[in-house]
């Protein structure tokens, strides 16, 4: 299992490898210095959301920033997205770790509803928010993939004492 300093490096590495796919499909939309700096920090928030159900920083975060998001969108009537905020409570009070938050299609749900609730509020932004998602996503796989594959090596490097 990677330490959050090691998915940090895999969302690092999972930016570095989707840029330039990003950049062939969608080429010079976003090319800027803001927008990759997002892009990265969409990669990073992704390669560290599936531990929201840990106690960990990312949840810390969590536990302060849903109330004030939940306060935001109804003081600025942005309703739609109670659903998608009562989700992330959801996720970071109810859950065990290695529940459903580490699941690869669980992970697509949320990265293709995600998608479907801001494209429906604000549809002249779909390639950013498709590009976002993709980030996401992109983080998200990396998380699953390193705690795959060291979870692995641990094991067999302690069944082999």
């Amino acid at each position: 299992m990677a330490t959050y300093k090691g998915h940090i490096i895999g969302g690092i590495i999972a930016f570095t490898l989707i840029t330039p796919l990003v950049s062939y499909f969608f080429p010079n939309e976003h090319a800027n210095s803001l927008f990759y700096l997002f892009f990265l920090g969409m990669t990073l928030t992704g390669a560290l959301f599936p531990d929201i159900d840990t106690h960990s920083t990312i949840r810390k975060i969590g536990y302060y920033m849903t109330p004030l998001l939940v306060l935001f969108a109804l003081i600025n009537t942005y309703y739609h997205l109670l659903i998608p905020l009562f989700f992330l409570w959801f996720c970071i009070f109810l859950l065990r770790h290695r529940t459903i938050t580490h699941r690869f299609w669980f992970l697509i749900v949320c990265t293709c509803l995600s998608y479907f609730f801001i494209t429906e509020k604000y549809p002249n932004a779909h390639s950013f928010v498709l590009t976002s998602c993709v980030y996401f996503l992109g983080g998200a796989v990396s998380h699953i993939f390193l705690d795959n594959a060291l979870g692995r090596h641990n094991r067999s490097k302690h069944s082999k004492k």
